[in-house]
């Protein structure tokens, strides 16, 4: 510091602006309180005005006691936490006070910066309450907007779905996806090829009706190891991403899907190998897959970001470009930008449907191929370079 002090002792420095100003204002303002000002007193008033000169002091308490501070903090360390962060709120209480009398009139001080102090503790503790909503990582998910109750009748007949391909075996899959989670298989794509008709049929929905809202709310942790989250939309914002599970190491690390629904339903079941038989509420969400371009290579190297393409729909055999998921998977919402080049085609889903294009319900064709934009943000890129500590 000392060494610093000689240093910084060849350069000329003077005091802040509003320190200057602050000065002036009070100087100017003691002489007028007096009967008249005199010239000396005006030329006195412009001297005042030029900013002073400001060196660095280190005779002060503060540089005395810098050995002290290590010590100090060992001694410190013994206390309990919340009595070390009580103390250590006292210490920097008075920052907030003269924060405050700043952006008073300079009348009834007591009870200006007691009102602005009430204001920040109810905006403390609101945001207190938000955080315990959004709290445990991205497992927890909490669904906003009005219910829209759907019959299950509706998707059972063919008359009644309609030109939507995408609710072909609605139901049936549906009950294989509910089935699965309560037997707490591990998520593999959601194949239950070794589900018999009679397991299908032992997953019960109370009342033949789910529920569809607008929008759900997935929170996850980010690299630098905080709270963050997602409103996904299905007709704004309805890009998801999974962990891959493919075991093969030169595939990519994410899955990703488009959100067409969001549900939920009271399910029960009647398989012996079920942990609960009992009504529970289970929420899930009505995708249609993407699957990475074949050939393809991306990463940081190659300097070339993932590509994906929408599952081709073949009504002939299992549908497997549209599924079901269990929001606990999803670990956020993705940006994918369209492969403009590649063009449209309406071969991926040769049919219209309102369901499956909600982003833009005129269009009759997909885009070929989507970029993956993994420079959205820093936490995207992180998931994909590695190293986050959050994830």
């Amino acid at each position: 510091i000392r060494k610093f002090r000689d240093d910084f002792s060849r350069y000329q420095t003077v005091e802040l602006p509003s320190e200057a100003n602050k000065r002036v204002r009070a100087s100017t303002a003691a002489r007028n309180s007096g009967p008249g000002i005199s010239d000396e007193a005006r030329q006195e008033a412009n001297a005042n005005s030029t900013r002073r000169p400001k060196i660095l002091n280190i005779s002060t308490y503060k540089f005395h006691s810098l050995a002290d501070y290590p010590a100090f903090i060992r001694l410190r360390s013994r206390l309990t936490e919340p009595v070390l962060s009580l103390y250590l709120q006292g210490e920097l209480e008075h920052r907030l006070v003269k924060r405050l009398y700043a952006r008073t009139n300079k009348r009834s001080v007591a009870r200006q910066i007691a009102k602005r102090v009430r204001r920040i503790e109810r905006a403390r503790l609101t945001c207190q309450r938000r955080l315990k909503q959004h709290k445990a990582g991205h497992v927890v998910h909490r669904e906003k907007g009005r219910f829209k109750r759907l019959y299950i009748p509706r998707f059972l007949y063919p008359a009644n779905i309609g030109p939507h391909t995408c609710f072909q075996n609605f139901i049936p899959k549906l009950q294989a996806h509910l089935l699965g989670r309560r037997l707490n298989r591990k998520f593999d794509g959601d194949n239950h090829d070794d589900f018999t008709h009679d397991d299908i049929n032992s997953v019960s929905i109370r009342g033949q009706k789910i529920y569809r809202v607008a929008t759900c709310q997935v929170n996850y942790t980010t690299y630098d190891d905080r709270r963050d989250f997602d409103t996904i939309n299905s007709s704004t914002h309805p890009d998801i991403m999974v962990y891959s599970q493919d075991d093969n190491r030169e595939t990519e690390k994410f899955w990703h899907a488009r959100v067409l629904g969001i549900y939920h339903a009271k399910v029960s079941t009647s398989h012996p190998g079920a942990a609960s038989q009992a009504i529970e509420r289970m929420h899930f969400l009505f995708v249609r897959w993407y699957g990475a371009e074949p050939g393809w290579q991306s990463g940081f190297r190659r300097a070339q970001l993932p590509k994906v393409g929408f599952v081709k729909h073949e009504p002939d055999f299992d549908n497997f470009a549209f599924g079901f998921l269990d929001p606990g998977q999803v670990l956020r919402g993705c940006h994918l930008i369209p492969v403009f080049r590649a063009g449209l085609t309406d071969e991926l889903l040769p049919y219209p449907s309102k369901i499956a294009r909600q982003i833009d319900e005129s269009k009759t064709e997909d885009w070929v191929n989507f970029y993956v934009n993994i420079f959205v943000d820093r936490d995207m890129v992180m998931r994909y370079y590695g190293g986050g500590l959050g994830h």
